[in-house]
């Protein structure tokens, strides 16, 4: 369960910033690059939340909310767990399908990672759905205010540093079993 309540992200009439984005609909591009992002925490504010279904305007969720036909909700769950493979160093956000409203909602609760920095493609989409070329050169992506960016020589630096400044104690080993613990 994501833990903050929807009423809280909608209701508190909160501008989009480093720790909200709103999108309208399914984008995935974008949405993976704002998970990227989210991941990266530039900001050191632990991340963010992503709510689908809703539209703003200069920033502002326009309420009610528009909302996702019932038929999309697995289908973007779906699309969103295989385009974060994609995500390097692998990453996957918490996804919570939410009623408010009488509509549905996919909200994504995305922590700062801990095996960064992340990068995505500049087009999660496959060549033949899309129709066109696409675009495989991985970026890092960052969200310094309101909006995803690609990171910049400078702001890639501070990245690594970041990723590469936390102490080896208390950095977590995925390959670690409980054997290692034993």
């Amino acid at each position: 369960m994501i833990p903050v309540k929807i009423e809280t992200l909608l209701e508190g009439r909160k501008v989009e910033q480093n720790r909200i984005e709103y999108k309208e609909g399914f984008n995935p591009s974008d949405i993976v690059h704002t998970i990227c992002a989210y991941a990266n925490d530039i900001a050191g504010v632990d991340g963010g939340y992503l709510v689908i279904g809703v539209k703003a305007e200069n920033g502002i969720p326009v309420l009610p909310p528009l909302g996702l036909q019932n038929e999309q909700l697995d289908d973007i769950q779906l699309k969103i767990f295989q385009y974060c493979n994609k995500i390097e160093p692998r990453y996957i956000p918490k996804i919570d399908v939410v009623e408010y409203s009488g509509v549905h909602l996919v909200c994504l609760k995305c922590a700062a990672g801990d095996a960064g920095p992340y990068q995505a493609p500049v087009d999660v989409y496959s060549k033949k759905q899309s129709g066109k070329e696409q675009n495989r050169t991985m970026k890092y992506w960052i969200r310094p205010a309101s909006l995803t960016t690609e990171a910049k020589q400078s702001e890639l630096a501070e990245l690594f540093e970041k990723f590469t400044s936390i102490p080896f104690v208390d950095r977590i080993n995925s390959r670690a079993s409980m054997e290692h613990i034993r």
